[in-house]
């Protein structure tokens, strides 16, 4: 008597069973460094403070982190993995460095902007009050310091107000490039395959005036991943097999 229901139920999971096991959106951890290449010859650039934007629309911050002085190239690596299916799509990198070489005042502290090549080739040599309108130097200087400091959060949160405002408002469309058309110091990241990376320049420029101090690289690497099939897949799967088991099982007894 219970052969028409078993039968009846090993068919309707079969229905509801797709053709083969759906397979999840392959996923890859993702792992961001940024390499600093400068003469070797600078004081440290301190207070750095790392920016993406991310594939949803969100944003991020990690600090704090820094260049040593004296050093030609340093990699900083960000201590926090990302997934590929929220990819950061670009970055920007804001630091401090004091008593650059002709500095006419000791002590003499200056923005440093780690940026897109197209904004720095704009930006050289170009005075701060110039490039960004909206935001006073010496106060985006205390706002880092402030948010980098590593007090309480209600403490901090004015400097970070302020550091935010200037990386969505003026540094994402305050340079103007050519014919006079806003560009952004954001540079661009790619998404690389699972399994390999990929590369991307910027440029390290000191402000008030658009000093060029060198280069880097920002790399994005994939872990090698898997795709397996989706939960609820496997639950039709399982279900189906049991049903099939039994209906073979009572076919034995009868």
């Amino acid at each position: 008597m219970f052969r028409p229901l078993i039968a009846s139920l090993a068919l309707a999971a079969a229905a509801l069973l797709p053709a083969g096991p759906a397979l999840a959106t392959p996923v890859s951890d993702l792992t961001l460094a940024y390499t600093v290449n400068t003469a070797g010859n600078l004081p440290a650039i301190t207070n750095i403070v790392t920016f993406n934007k991310f594939a949803d629309g969100g944003g991020g911050a990690w600090w704090s982190s820094e260049v040593p002085g004296n050093t030609a190239s340093h990699t900083i690596t960000d201590p926090f993995t990302k997934r590929s299916d929220n990819a950061p799509l670009n970055a920007l990198m804001l630091g401090l460095v004091q008593d650059l070489p002709g500095d006419g005042t000791p002590g003499q502290k200056h923005i440093v902007m780690m940026m897109s090549d197209t904004a720095a080739s704009a930006a050289t040599g170009i005075a701060w009050g110039t490039l960004f309108r909206n935001t006073l130097e010496d106060e985006l200087i205390a706002a880092l310091e402030l948010m980098t400091s590593g007090q309480d959060w209600p403490v901090i949160q004015p400097g970070i107000d302020i550091v935010d405002a200037f990386v969505d408002g003026d540094a994402a469309s305050g340079i103007l490039g050519a014919f006079s058309q806003p560009v952004s110091a954001w540079f661009d990241l790619g998404l690389p395959a699972a399994g390999t990376t990929v590369y991307s320049n910027f440029k390290v420029m000191a402000f008030s005036d658009g000093q060029l101090l060198g280069h880097g690289i920002a790399s994005v690497s994939a872990s090698a991943v898997t795709a397996v099939p989706e939960p609820g897949s496997w639950t039709l799967a399982c279900t189906g097999l049991l049903l099939a088991g039994a209906l073979s099982r009572r076919r034995r007894t009868d």
